[in-house]
């Protein structure tokens, strides 16, 4: 990953920023988020 950003840093005059979270109980955040946006998919396509 460093050398990825050293390379972006290289091809842009501009800054850029990288967010990182450690979120404790990710997979059941994540899952709930899933179901929902399925939940409003199938809405739409109703």
């Amino acid at each position: 990953m460093s050398d990825a950003l050293e390379q972006r840093l290289r091809q842009q005059a501009e800054g850029f920023a990288v967010h990182f979270a450690d979120v404790d109980r990710f997979k059941q955040v994540n899952d709930a988020v899933l179901k929902a946006i399925a939940e409003r998919l199938g809405s739409a396509l109703e």
